[in-house]
């Protein structure tokens, strides 16, 4: 699971800007939870709530899954390069 600094980078890489709030309630889940925290918060709705608060915050939300999905596949160290790369190649 990638830590927040992670998910900062990301956004601040395809956004612009990070989105810490986004990032903080979609793992509130994570102390009580672990990694099953993902069954929380980590699926469309939540994606919908944050862009109908903001256009940029559902896409920071979608960044948040993409990313820790991305992660899970290639580890921390690679996540942020390959899901740029995803990006850039019109995968994501």
């Amino acid at each position: 699971m990638p830590d927040h600094k992670l998910h900062a980078i990301a956004c601040e890489l395809i956004l612009g800007k990070a989105y810490p709030e986004v990032d903080k309630y979609m793992d509130q889940a994570q102390p009580l939870l672990q990694s099953n925290h993902r069954m929380l918060y980590h699926d469309k709705q939540t994606m919908e709530m944050f862009a109908g608060m903001d256009e940029m915050m559902g896409a920071a939300a979608y960044i948040h899954v993409a990313l820790d999905a991305v992660s899970d596949k290639v580890g921390q160290d690679k996540a942020v390069i390959t899901l740029l790369k995803l990006v850039s190649e019109g995968v994501l």
